[in-house]
């Protein structure tokens, strides 16, 4: 087979490995005499305890009885790993070893762990690393292509062994942002812990001095970072401190799509204040649901023309190509950025001081930041600064939202306010209704 061709054993000539009083054609009329129903049952394999190393490793060793009966342009020698939390193990005749015939994707399976190397004695090993806490079964095994073609292995008795490592960080939830970390409470029963927790760092691996916070389980806000570094640690009363892996995270390439009311339901349920990346929606929201989301994003947000009601954009946020609907009783605050969208009249939509309104229309209540390039809108009162925006028609309507006329730009331009470069089309219709503020 191809892939057991592929197998980097070095052939040996002409049976270094037996000895002179056996012929190749005896070797070979021998293994054949021990095959039942074309399983060899002439050899077997044998895992030694597995031997765990300084760095807390394990060294796993085997060894094949017969070295005279292995032939290594149509045999492997490996071992089989596999999580045993997860796949339980049960004792078998296929699993104790007795020979089984199996499949061809045995030879690539990732559970099997093939070597390249055999010694003369029949002995071979592999270094395997645990992760965390997780326990794993482990086997030695021996595949063969038999005459006819077809593949048999055969397995030793099992060893079973967990990961010691002390330490352990995970990202449990995209959406929550949210870290844990998992203690292998065999390691932490024999020394005095003084403290745990998460640290993070944007420029390299952290350690306890960077951002730490002292709880196992923690939802994260790194606002606008663009990479970062989290691992977990334990700090022990003799001043020691153990770390965990470091995991290299990206928060704002994570992405959810909304295409189901289960998704959205979803969406409703979990705290995304922190999530930083793209929430795509591929659905409208319903009436019925207008009081889901009634929180803030904080993340970029497209929405592909649907129709939404939401509570806020947060100062991270960006929402683009949404139809914003009627959000009472609250207020739809603005601290981020809301570009392409279309605002229903009845709303009552604040763009705070930080907050940018881009290539809009609709009805905006009330504007203490920066209102550009729109168009078609209205603002109630202004006490930011409304910026080259034009109003094209004298009524707008949409059977879907509130109709509202476009009268003025700005019905009141407070003291504070500046209103710049911005036109009505329609010549009984204004740019303001009353000013106190700046107009250019």
């Amino acid at each position: 087979m191809t892939a057991m061709r592929k197998y980097i054993f070095h052939l040996l000539s002409a049976l270094v490995l037996m000895t002179g009083a056996v012929s190749c054609d005896k070797v070979t009329e021998a293994i054949l005499e021990e095959e039942d129903d074309g399983l060899h049952r002439g050899y077997s394999v044998e895992l030694y305890e597995p031997e765990m190393e300084t760095d807390l490793s394990y060294t796993l060793t085997a060894k094949f009885s017969d070295m005279e009966r292995f032939r290594y342009n149509k045999m492997r020698a490996g071992f089989y790993i596999v999580k045993s939390d997860y796949t339980p193990y049960h004792p078998t005749a296929e699993t104790a070893g007795e020979p089984y015939e199996t499949q061809d994707w045995v030879v690539e399976n990732d559970d099997y762990k093939w070597v390249d190397e055999i010694a003369d004695d029949g002995t071979y090993s592999f270094n395997f690393s645990p992760i965390g806490n997780q326990q794993y079964t482990c086997k030695a095994c021996v595949l063969e292509e038999l005459s006819d073609g077809r593949l048999q292995v055969i397995n030793s008795e099992p060893f079973c062994v967990r990961g010691t490592t002390p330490i352990e960080l995970v990202l449990t939830d995209t959406l929550s942002v949210r870290f844990e970390i998992h203690i292998n409470g065999e390691w932490v029963n024999t020394r005095t812990l003084g403290g745990s927790g998460i640290c993070w760092s944007s420029e390299g691996v952290p350690t306890m001095e960077d951002n730490y916070t002292p709880y196992q389980s923690y939802s994260f806000n790194f606002g606008d970072c663009e990479t970062v570094y989290l691992r977990g640690f334990l700090a022990y009363e003799n001043g020691a401190v153990d770390y965990s892996n470091v995991i290299e995270y990206h928060p704002q390439e994570w992405t959810y799509y909304v295409r189901t009311r289960e998704d959205l339901a979803h969406l409703a349920g979990t705290e995304y204040e922190n999530f930083r990346g793209t929430i795509v929606f591929e659905i409208d929201m319903l009436e019925e649901e207008k009081k889901l989301l009634n929180t803030y994003f904080n993340c970029y947000v497209e929405g592909n023309g649907h129709s939404l009601y939401f509570g806020s954009v947060g100062p991270y946020g960006h929402v683009d190509n949404v139809r914003i609907l009627y959000s009472y009783p609250w207020e739809l605050k603005n601290h981020g950025i809301i570009t392409n969208c279309y605002i229903d009249g009845n709303n009552h939509l604040i763009n705070m001081p930080e907050g940018y309104i881009g290539q809009c229309s609709g009805w905006i209540n009330e504007n203490q930041g920066l209102i550009e390039d729109c168009h078609e809108i209205t603002i109630a009162s202004n006490y930011g600064v409304v910026r080259n925006c034009v109003n094209s028609y004298s009524f707008i309507y949409d059977k879907n939202l509130a109709p509202y006329n476009c009268e003025y730009i700005v019905m009141t331009n407070t003291k504070y306010g500046i209103i710049e470069g911005c036109s009505q089309s329609y010549p009984y219709y204004f740019v303001y209704g009353s000013n106190e503020g700046i107009v250019r």
